[in-house]
């Protein structure tokens, strides 16, 4: 699939609603801001499954079908899992040392890390879309044994 400008565009879109988004939650609300602002709510309603239409708008429907599920999963780990490691420690570390913000971190975050969401909120996204990603593995090669269009997924997956 040639790279089509305008999945770019509207990437670059949701990434701008998610800035707007969060300066607006951290607005003071005397002056029209915070966490239960309508235009925050309304943005938070959908740039992030935006988000998910976008990356599965670019996800292959066939690319896996002759590769086996231990390069699928090498391909996961290094396209999400990694980089999610990479970050999480990096804003662990900046927290840590440099600035504590509003929560305090902990040895303990740092080590959870690796297992558990919440030790670094941020990161949400890459482990959500990692899920998916091995629901598609599984879905694709143990239940329908082969590719299915991207469309067709959420149907498979309400009626399993």
């Amino acid at each position: 699939m040639d790279r089509q400008r305008w999945i770019d565009e509207l990437r670059g879109v949701a990434i701008i609603l998610v800035i707007v988004g969060h300066v607006i939650g951290g607005v003071d609300v005397s002056i029209g801001g915070g966490e239960t602002n309508a235009i925050r709510e309304a943005l938070y309603a959908f740039h992030m499954p935006l988000f998910f239409m976008i990356s599965g708008l670019v996800t292959k429907a066939n690319d896996t079908n002759w590769k086996s599920i231990r390069e699928e999963l090498k391909k996961i780990l290094v396209a999400l899992y990694i980089p999610y490691l990479i970050f999480g420690y990096l804003f662990w570390g900046i927290k840590y040392f440099i600035y504590m913000g509003n929560e305090k971190v902990t040895i303990t975050d740092a080590l959870r890390l690796p297992y558990d969401w919440s030790a670094w909120v941020p990161g949400w996204y890459l482990l959500a879309l990692m899920g998916i990603k091995l629901v598609d593995i599984v879905v694709r090669k143990i239940k329908w044994g082969g590719a299915m269009e991207p469309h067709c997924y959420m149907e498979h997956i309400a009626n399993y």
